[in-house]
């Protein structure tokens, strides 16, 4: 199927989820607690066939995505020129820009602390790579042979951080 040409809900209605009521009060009534920090943007991964290091991906397979597919996206540079314009309004602002924007690097931030996440970036759906199994966000890929930083942060990685943040 192709997904691009769904006929989807969204479209056409404005779609909005509300837990229960008691619960609405609930979440209206609790104080925010104070983030540490004011803004993390990650982006500008690089995507040219190696890894942040520096060493050649070759013709590795991540994640059941062969390497060179990443190789393959189109480069996006203004997504460091929109991360920058977006920190200058900050007091402390954190960036993780090219060789820094990868998954290890994302998870050893204090993510619960953060107020603001930006993530400028491809954001690529189930099937947009051969082999690629759910959505995923696109980083630097610091290595090929660890599952865990190949540059796919992908939707289940994304649920096991720890988010407070207001707006990701």
């Amino acid at each position: 199927d192709d997904l691009a040409q769904a006929d989807w809900l969204a479209r056409y209605h404005a779609v909005s989820y509300a837990g229960s009521a008691s619960a609405v009060v609930a979440a209206r009534s609790a104080p925010a607690a104070p983030a540490a920090f004011d803004f993390l943007g990650v982006g500008d991964a690089l995507l040219d066939g190696v890894t942040a290091e520096g060493q050649p991906r070759g013709k590795a397979v991540v994640r059941g995505v062969r390497g060179e597919a990443l190789a393959e996206l189109a480069p996006l540079p203004e997504t460091r020129d929109e991360l920058e314009a977006s920190a200058r309004g900050f007091r402390d602002p954190r960036l993780l820009l090219a060789g820094e924007a990868t998954e290890r690097r994302v998870r050893g931030e204090l993510l619960g602390g953060y107020r603001l996440i930006s993530f400028a970036t491809h954001g690529l759906l189930r099937d947009d790579l051969q082999g690629l199994a759910e959505p995923a966000l696109v980083l630097t890929p610091a290595s090929s042979r660890d599952p865990g930083d190949d540059g796919l942060f992908t939707a289940d990685e994304i649920a096991d951080l720890n988010l407070s943040a207001r707006f990701v």
